[in-house]
């Protein structure tokens, strides 16, 4: 190591692999991020209401109400039942904008594959709009 930076510490040395080794994978992370079919999938999603993305307040509430449960037996089961109805009310959500979004990627990217891109949207819908990384360039309901 200290052969390639004969004037740098040890300390100094492993401090700027890694600034270099970060900002390799910053670049390798944004090649794949700007890719076309990517780039759909977020403005796919971005100009949506999606189901995932307020299951997460949907489900606060409902554990909320499920710890007044000690004292109405009942409510826990109905809240037990609305979570499930939740749930997969999301995958049904999810499973429209995938064909959606899938029939989309055929027309205007044809012979371009959507292998790999399910995870990353299922993981795009379900955070909040203004955490999403990177950041949404379209505005719900608008053409993208």
């Amino acid at each position: 190591m200290a052969a390639r930076h004969p004037k740098l510490t040890r300390k100094e040395v492993r401090a700027n692999d890694r600034a270099l080794e970060n900002q390799r994978q910053v670049e390798r992370m944004e090649a794949v991020d700007n890719r076309p079919e990517r780039r759909l999938m977020r403005d796919y999603v971005d100009s949506r209401w999606t189901l995932l993305e307020m299951m997460w307040g949907v489900l606060l509430v409902l554990l909320a109400t499920s710890l007044l449960g000690g004292q109405f037996p009942l409510l826990v089961v109905i809240v037990t039942y609305v979570v499930w109805v939740v749930l997969v009310a999301c995958i049904i959500n999810f499973m429209m904008s995938w064909r959606g979004f899938t029939r989309e990627l055929r027309e205007r990217y044809p012979g371009v594959s959507s292998k790999g891109l399910m995870i990353p949207m299922v993981s795009r819908m379900a955070v909040f709009r203004a955490l999403r990384q990177p950041k949404p360039v379209v505005k719900r309901g608008e053409e993208y």
